[in-house]
């Protein structure tokens, strides 16, 4: 007899001490989620609606049920990680008198980040809120990637790496278990909570199915099938948005609002649920639900109880800042170089580097190249270029930016680390460690730069040197060229916007469309305030400290 996943876990896990019950009467949300076959699955909830035990329940039953398997689990934060291992995992395996018996011994590891069974499978737990260096070396097959609203983007194929071999490693092993299901491996869980329509739960979600829990009317003559939103808010319970009456979970089913997604995606909001919905318990809906109303703000009952988006999101940059930033002067090229009187006279010229993917890879970054200098007291940008098409070739793009920085006579060149390590080996060995260096990105580090003399790079605070070059870029203290070849990178300016996290406790800036060419400058900014002296107090002594 085939035993279902939900069946499985119902009868193997325990919660608060107790056997896992999921009656179908209050829990039947939950059985597609755990018994629908796919290789990603992003579950978009209200909070406390099981969120997190989902996720350790999902996370666990393949380690359970196959040797050697290995998931690898990402939130925000150290604490967050802490939490979900202590409260959630160590609920899921110590606690089930099966598991611990037989899945766990002397020998098995049980640590915050790191957790093994006894049939070689493996659980390894990391947080990711500016960084994701700590998941690399990690090989696993399925990865976790729990609050991903505040996650920055840029990290989740950093984290998807440490799939890579996971479908070899299947084919490997489907010859000898034939049964083995593929959908397990390079298998993805995302959860969290919606904040802003811009952010990158959102991305997600529209490539998903967007199952709603759609609830229809039973009231005689009504029969309108309700997608639950604040309109279904009535004063004692969830009502029907066409007749006003009485509407509750029983009745609703999961249905696809995007029958061509990829990723199977689940909205849960709070108010559907039957033990604050309950017919037989009013004030439940009083208090979670009415006086929450009272107390939270539009954009958070959204968010935490409707898991719902809302549009706040904050841009730094506006279209008319940039236009103001724009002289009256051509972009620089290798034909009208010396005919610039800024090259004549400039003091330092910098050069950024923002490795990307390139559109032959996923269309969604470009290694893009903006060089700088410093006149009459301005940061003036000469010239960005982005590498499409054909140019998207490494070797290519590196012979091109190797050619630029030498006509350009730029004195120091930085460039970002992580996509672009290999491309940055090549070029330290052709211009030499004083004039090239790496750049690594931090996010909660104290000071805006220091120099990593282990690893012998750049490390920054992500958010404040953001910061500061958005607001130089209001006061027009950053200069562009001319706003007719200046616009072709705008949105990569004006597409990144800003939110703050209460779990973090830290703002965050993320982009919803590329933004090679702003970082490009940022390291460009850098490197001129670097030969300026403008950081020797974070530098300790200036940038050539070994």
């Amino acid at each position: 007899m085939r035993v279902t996943p939900i069946t499985f876990a119902a009868n193997i896990f325990s919660l608060d001490g107790a056997p896992l019950k999921l009656p179908a009467d209050s829990m039947k949300h939950l059985y597609p989620i755990y018994n629908r076959p796919c290789n990603a699955i992003l579950l978009r909830f209200g909070r406390q609606t099981h969120k997190s035990t989902t996720v350790a329940f999902k996370s666990v039953l393949p380690c359970l049920k196959y040797e050697n398997y290995h998931t690898l689990y990402v939130a925000p934060t150290g604490n967050q990680v802490s939490v979900f291992s202590t409260d959630k995992l160590d609920s899921a395996i110590r606690r089930s008198p099966y598991i611990r018996d037989h899945y766990t011994d002397t020998q098995t590891k049980d640590q915050i980040t790191y957790k093994e069974l006894s049939n070689g499978s493996k659980i390894y737990l990391r947080s990711a809120y500016h960084s994701a260096d700590s998941i690399r070396g990690i090989s696993c097959d399925q990865t976790c990637v729990d609050e991903i609203q505040d996650i920055v983007s840029d990290h989740i194929p950093v984290i998807e790496q440490s799939m890579g071999h996971s479908i070899a490693k299947w084919k490997h092993l489907a010859e000898r278990f034939p049964t083995l299901p593929q959908h397990l491996f390079n298998c993805k869980i995302y959860a969290g909570t919606p904040k802003t329509i811009e952010n990158t739960m959102e991305r997600y979600w529209a490539n998903s199915t967007q199952n709603e829990w759609i609830i229809k009317c039973q009231n005689a003559g009504c029969g309108k099938y309700n997608y639950i939103d604040v309109e279904n808010i009535g004063p004692t319970c969830l009502i029907c948005r066409k007749c006003g009456k009485p509407i509750y979970y029983d009745h609703g089913q999961w249905i696809a609002m995007n029958q061509g997604g990829f990723i199977e995606g689940y909205r849960l909001p709070q108010i559907v649920l039957n033990w604050i919905n309950d017919v037989d318990n009013p004030q439940s809906w009083i208090t979670n639900v009415i006086n929450t109303q009272k107390i939270y703000s539009a954009e958070k009952y959204a968010n935490e109880v409707l898991a719902l988006s809302y549009a706040a999101a904050k841009h730094p940059l506006s279209v008319p800042e940039l236009i103001a930033c724009c002289e009256d002067r051509p972009m620089l090229t290798e034909e009208n170089l010396y005919m610039s009187p800024i090259i004549k006279a400039a003091s330092i010229i910098t050069v950024g580097i923002d490795w990307g993917k390139g559109d032959l890879n996923c269309g969604t970054s470009y290694s893009t190249i903006c060089i700088s200098a410093w006149f009459s007291g301005k940061f003036k940008v000469l010239l960005i270029k982005k590498y499409k098409g054909k140019m998207s070739d490494a070797l290519l793009q590196i012979d091109d930016m190797l050619r630029l920085i030498d006509r350009f006579k730029a004195k120091l060149v930085i460039a970002d680390t992580g996509d672009g390590r290999t491309s940055n080996a090549i070029m330290v060995k052709k211009l030499g460690p004083l004039k090239f260096a790496e750049l690594y990105e931090h996010g909660t580090m104290k000071h805006k730069i220091k120099w990593n003399k282990d690893s012998g790079y750049y490390i920054i605070n992500r958010t404040q040197v953001m910061t500061d070059i958005f607001m130089e870029i209001k006061r027009t203290e950053i200069n562009f060229f001319n706003y007719d070849e200046f616009k072709e990178h705008q949105s990569d300016f004006t597409g990144i916007y800003s939110e703050y996290s209460e779990q973090t406790r830290m703002t965050k800036f993320d982009h919803s469309v590329p933004d090679d060419a702003m970082h490009a400058l940022l390291f460009s900014r850098i490197a001129c305030s670097i030969l300026r002296g403008t950081y020797n107090q974070y530098l300790n002594g200036g940038a050539n400290e070994a």
